[in-house]
């Protein structure tokens, strides 16, 4: 997704234009790369090219841009100099009211259950190796790191979507291998995907077949489809998630980008997990929308569950995180403290020239 995005950005500037439009142009970009990123978008304003930037990561607005329109429900709201204003004033124009601590209270680490995943030494070839980590009940643990930290290959792994050669994987307590997703899913392993259109949704459907597609045995009596309790559990995802729909029958290629995201959520949480694996769970989703999720993770976490938050965006796995994994180029480079966690000491594993681990 990363490579695919740079190649995108790369097409537009080879025009040579006057005016570059970007619209959501870090959503799979990490850290690293963003920053470079802006480093060319100045050049090229020192060359004459004018930029629109497109963003719903506030503080990129404040690396980037000069001046701002912020825009609501499709209508103009204001323009602003940028150097006069602050997150706050862009947040409560976007969505006409004040968002206080949109990541949730960090539970103590006191409050965590017994381990659900415990995933020692796995490997695959030369993608990853020796990654050892666990999950606790009530936890969320971020894993970081750059394009090449092969943190998705791992979540693949551990779901059944692709297999691994060396390794063990225990779920609350008892030894698992998954040759399917599906056999995850059987045993209440979630995986939300980082790409929702090409991997994750069915388009086409609509929003009732989305969320039931990942569980059609809860949903059959005998060889027919039992569409009263399907339309109930509908009804009850669209009005838990909050998506924004007249009809539950609206094709998800209808939806917002957030709204596609909540059907996607509301799929994987339905089961029930004991375990969920989000990838990068608020890409191309708006600040009212982000807040929204973070909460839904806040919560399945406050009932049990544990998760594993794999995420680009430095800024959202330090707030949701109670403890950060760094992988580097499929290795874990080390552990800290999510109260203890700060951007500096996550780039320094994360482009460190060496294996050092961190806190346990």
């Amino acid at each position: 997704m990363a490579n695919q995005q740079v190649i995108e950005i790369l097409k537009a500037i080879s025009t040579n234009p006057a005016v570059l439009i970007l619209d959501e142009p870090t959503s799979s970009l990490t850290e690293h790369e963003a920053t470079r990123l802006f480093e060319n978008i100045a050049r090229m304003n020192a060359l004459g090219i004018s930029c629109v930037y497109i963003s719903h990561h506030l503080l990129e607005i404040f690396k980037v841009a000069h001046s701002v329109s912020i825009l609501r429900d499709g209508s103009w709201v204001c323009d602003a100099c940028v150097a006069d204003i602050d997150e706050e004033f862009l947040i409560s124009n976007m969505v006409g009211r004040t968002l206080v601590d949109i990541y949730g209270k960090r539970p103590s680490r006191d409050s965590f259950g017994p381990i659900r995943l415990d995933v020692r030494g796995l490997g695959k070839g030369k993608e990853f190796t020796n990654i050892d980590f666990q999950l606790r009940s009530g936890e969320i643990v971020g894993f970081s790191g750059l394009v090449d930290a092969e943190r998705t290959e791992v979540a693949h792994a551990i779901f059944g979507a692709t297999d691994f050669d060396s390794g063990q994987i225990f779920l609350d307590g008892e030894q698992v291998t998954f040759k399917t997703p599906r056999q995850a899913i059987q045993a209440g392993v979630s995986y939300l995907t980082e790409d929702r259109k090409s991997m994750g949704l069915y388009l086409d459907f609509n929003i009732r077949d989305n969320i039931v597609s990942n569980q059609l045995e809860r949903f059959t009596i005998g060889p027919f489809m039992n569409d009263s309790a399907i339309d109930k559990a509908t009804d009850q995802a669209i009005s838990n998630y909050r998506i924004a729909t007249k009809s539950a029958k609206k094709a998800v290629r209808m939806l917002s980008g957030g709204n596609q995201q909540k059907v996607l959520l509301g799929a994987w949480i339905g089961i029930n997990p004991s375990v969920l694996i989000v990838d990068e769970p608020t890409r191309g989703v708006d600040i009212v929308a982000r807040s929204e999720i973070y909460g839904f993770l806040r919560q399945l976490a406050a009932k049990g569950a544990a998760i594993m938050l794999i995420s680009s965006d430095l800024t959202e796995i330090l707030g949701l995180s109670d403890r950060l994994v760094v992988m580097k180029e499929g290795r874990i480079a080390g552990e800290i403290d999510g109260a203890e966690a700060t951007e500096e000491a996550v780039i320094a594993l994360a482009t460190a020239t060496t294996n050092n681990k961190g806190k346990r």
